[in-house]
């Protein structure tokens, strides 16, 4: 007679256990929230753009301003679920330049103002690739010529949404990011 040998690991009620806290700690961080930048048409709420982005980190919109036509830089900062006006540049004054700035200085050919302690819910702006609208995160621009169609009105802002959401959204612009997040 033949012995048969019994090859499965004896079944021990811990590990059952921690395969159900394994399983549950994935679903958990699977559809908890990121904080995203996100880039939507105002009128249809259609996403553009998503991007993984922190407290603390710098978004910079510009574009050549329609009438002066010289380039218009503001710098915010993710503040929460605002973005934190920091920094504006232009190269001239003129239409649409706040003239009560706290601080403003010339710094290579540039007229820079700072210090203007607001924050914004959103930014809304009839997109258009006419004025070279660009907008960056901490120095990576994001690809608004390739994915926006022109003369559209966006709304940019800063949303929780559940990370599972956002590593299959179609627009999403940097999935692997979601892993360091």
């Amino acid at each position: 007679m033949k012995r048969e040998l019994n090859k499965r690991i004896p079944f021990h009620p811990l590990l059952g256990v921690v395969r159900v806290l394994l399983v549950a700690s994935a679903v958990a961080w699977l559809v908890s929230p990121v904080k995203v930048l996100t880039v939507q048409h105002e009128e249809t709420g259609k996403t553009y753009i998503i991007k993984p982005v922190r407290d603390g980190e710098t978004v910079q919109l510009s574009w050549v301003h329609s009438v002066e036509k010289t380039p218009w830089v503001e710098i915010y900062v993710v503040d929460e679920n605002v973005l934190a006006l920091r920094e504006i540049r232009v190269q001239s004054f003129g239409a649409g330049v706040d003239a009560e700035v706290p601080v403003v200085a010339v710094n290579d050919g540039w007229i820079v103002m700072r210090e203007m302690k607001r924050s914004f819910p959103e930014l809304r702006f009839f997109y258009s690739n006419h004025v070279n609208h660009q907008l960056e995160v901490n120095g990576r621009e994001l690809p608004m010529d390739d994915i926006l169609p022109h003369h559209v009105p966006v709304v940019v802002k800063v949303l929780l949404k559940p990370r599972l959401q956002v590593f299959f959204s179609e627009v999403n612009d940097c999935a692997t990011d979601l892993a360091i997040r």
